[in-house]
């Protein structure tokens, strides 16, 4: 085949050019809204992502600082300590039972902070977030049976915790059981919001699924669109997916800064709502970074069908191989892919739709790489490339020879310079 005949490659239109662009544009936005629903759906609706994730809030010590304050003022809010000290105290003691809540006040502060550091408490921390998380999702999801609605909403309860802390600081007994029902329950969801609620889960799940989908399909019909440009086109995929995984990084920031400005209360909250977020969002900044990690493989098989004459050389070797042994190509790409699924081993890539996205990316990349290299090379043999490689050491090695020997006889025709008289440096005319 000439050269003449390989440029005569099909053409894409204009039309389907600008098309193919529209849609590398619009894919770019819904993975975007891709990595979003998967973070929800993976961290906050998944059971076991949310007790992993409850178990890191309780350890850092900003939020443990905070839910030691919270139980403890739910403790002192919900009982007038010192007036049931002094119902049990004797008469001449009665006065001290001010000063002995306020002492009792910072024993059980000091109780709380001890209580939520023994991994017996953390364990037990983790189970109750499993328990009422799997609930809370259940009861979102259409099962009313899990959780009732107390009052203005969904209530978790606490007061078990409540409990424990005064039990703890030595106030428990009859003290201990005069604490209302009430005490330690948070509203979760509000009567008025759980149908919106229940609405945007079931919309998530779906999008999840849906997104990983499209977002693969799309690509895909991008890179299909414009024969002559699919490598560029697969390198402008590449790229997109980077720009995504950039996007949501920079809008984690900028949201978390956001959210650390509307809900901290004062400035002593901040690193407590900032470890919040950070911990909350973790798992979506690991999938942007997993998307970084998927791009590098798209990139590299760009470049590898691109112009460069290393591309060039490496397809040249490969041809005769891709075309008549193509399982030796497959089963190069099956190794790919195992290897990049060991490295990046996330509940990303644990995920069934993402991964089956990825590898379909992995198959339509080797495909076009395979066809593009046929057409390029079709006589290709696998003797030249011995010989090629031969050629090419042999004339690098004929280089170094000679620059070697040109070195040496550049060196060997250099006169030596004569030594100067040592002189007393004045001019001599």
């Amino acid at each position: 085949m000439t050269e003449t005949e390989i440029v005569a490659k099909p053409v894409a239109s204009r039309a389907r050019r600008i098309t193919s662009a529209a849609l590398i544009v619009l894919t770019t936005v819904l993975l975007v809204f891709a990595m979003l629903s998967i973070w929800a759906k993976r961290q906050v609706l998944d059971t076991d992502a949310w007790t992993q994730t409850s178990t890191e809030l309780l350890q850092n010590d900003a939020i443990s600082a905070t839910v030691s304050d919270y139980l403890v003022d739910q403790l002192f809010t919900n009982v007038d300590v010192s007036s049931k000290l002094e119902s049990v105290l004797p008469d001449v003691l009665k006065p001290l039972a001010g000063p002995v809540a306020g002492g009792l006040r910072s024993v059980a502060t000091t109780a709380a902070n001890k209580a939520l550091d023994d991994p017996r408490v953390q364990k037990a921390w983790a189970s109750a977030n499993r328990v009422a998380q799997g609930q809370l999702v259940k009861f979102i999801e259409g099962d009313t049976s899990t959780l009732k609605i107390e009052g203005n909403g969904v209530v978790l309860d606490l007061s078990p915790l409540v409990t424990e802390i005064a039990n703890r600081a030595g106030i428990g007994g009859d003290i201990g059981s005069k604490i209302p029902a009430d005490a330690g329950k948070i509203t979760v969801i509000e009567s008025k919001n759980i149908g919106t609620v229940q609405t945007a889960v079931n919309v998530l799940q779906s999008l999840a699924v849906v997104l990983s989908i499209l977002v693969v399909a799309l690509f895909m019909l991008a890179i299909y669109l414009v024969p002559g440009r699919r490598i560029r086109a697969l390198m402008a995929v590449g790229i997109a997916v980077i720009v995504a995984a950039l996007i949501v990084k920079i809008a984690r920031g900028v949201i978390g800064d956001q959210v650390v400005s509307t809900l901290s209360s004062s400035a002593s909250m901040e690193p407590t709502v900032r470890a919040t977020w950070t911990i909350g969002t973790s798992l979506l900044a690991e999938i942007s970074s997993n998307a970084i990690y998927l791009a590098i493989p798209l990139l590299i098989a760009a470049w590898l069908g691109g112009r460069s004459r290393p591309a060039k050389a490496l397809r040249h070797s490969a041809a005769p191989y891709m075309r008549d042994q193509p399982a030796v190509a497959w089963g190069v790409l099956g190794a790919v892919v195992v290897l990049f699924f060991v490295i990046v081993d996330t509940p990303l890539t644990r995920s069934p739709f993402p991964v089956l996205g990825i590898i379909a990316l992995f198959i339509f990349g080797m495909y076009l790489l395979m066809r593009e290299t046929a057409h390029e090379f079709p006589d290709a043999h696998a003797g030249e490339t011995l010989v090629g490689a031969k050629g090419f050491m042999a004339r690098a090695g004929g280089s170094i020879s000679r620059g070697v020997a040109g070195a040496k006889d550049g060196i060997k025709s250099t006169p030596d310079k004569p030594d100067e008289p040592e002189g007393d440096g004045e001019n001599k005319s």
